[in-house]
């Protein structure tokens, strides 16, 4: 049979066809691996503190040691209105049915204005939480470190606090979280049985739309295999076409 040199032209058509074919290809998804990443990060962030808040609030409350704390912090039930926000008033007061969060700290690094917990009396157990209006160097002819408080509520101030008896500042306070917390407290097992009820749900949940995201993301991969294959070939009809 005679050799029939190849057609040039069919040849260059061909690779331009070629060329224009990868141009046309849709665009690989943008990289969501960061984004990804950063979502994981930052529910893990706001489930860290929620679990730390909830725990060490059900530990506390639960715990019968009057000198409890939680990495540094103390939990406290409010119990009374003194420090309800006052119309004009401060800001940082809280509602009887609230939880406080205290950190333990110096007494010396206290400042008025500060919310401090403190014990008025010799009980333990029984916890005060003001405002500190001014700081003493003496009361009652006995020198030393004293705070003058008083409930953004009350009209009166309270009776000088020696700083031995300062527990710590308060940090946060969490709407209403104490009567959600007596509440489990005396149906502790209900709670609990719907808490895991409620665990398993979502868990099966998260399970079950995260079929199709792995699905699509399998896709994605065979698709940029694929698209990586006819970059391939284009790269080989592009050396041909050189050669040409």
């Amino acid at each position: 049979m005679p050799y029939v040199p190849p057609n040039i032209g069919e040849l260059l058509a061909d690779v331009e066809s070629a060329e224009t074919a990868e141009f046309s290809q849709p665009a690989p998804p943008a990289q969501e691996a960061p984004k990804r990443n950063f979502q994981r990060a930052a529910n893990v962030l706001v489930v860290g503190i929620c679990v730390f808040l909830v725990a060490g609030s059900l530990v506390l409350t639960l715990s019968k040691n009057p000198d409890k704390s939680y990495f540094g912090y103390r939990f406290y039930h409010v119990l009374t209105t003194s420090m309800e926000p006052q119309a004009g008033g401060p800001a940082g007061g809280f509602r009887a049915g609230d939880i406080i969060v205290v950190k333990r700290m110096a007494p010396e690094e206290i400042r008025p204005g500060d919310i401090i917990t403190f014990t008025p009396g010799d009980d333990p157990r029984v916890s005060l939480t003001h405002r500190v209006v001014r700081t003493l160097d003496e009361y009652d002819g006995q020198r030393g470190l004293w705070f003058v408080t008083k409930g953004d509520a009350n009209n009166a101030e309270d009776i000088p606090t020696p700083a031995e008896r300062v527990v710590g500042r308060k940090v946060l306070a969490i709407p209403k979280a104490g009567l959600v917390l007596q509440t489990i407290k005396s149906n502790i097992v209900p709670f609990a049985v719907l808490g895991a009820s409620i665990f398993g749900f979502l868990a099966a949940l998260s399970y079950f739309f995260a079929k199709p995201k792995r699905a699509r993301e399998a896709a994605v991969a065979a698709a940029g295999q694929e698209t990586a294959g006819q970059e391939t070939q284009t790269d080989n009809d592009r050396d041909w076409k050189g050669w040409l």
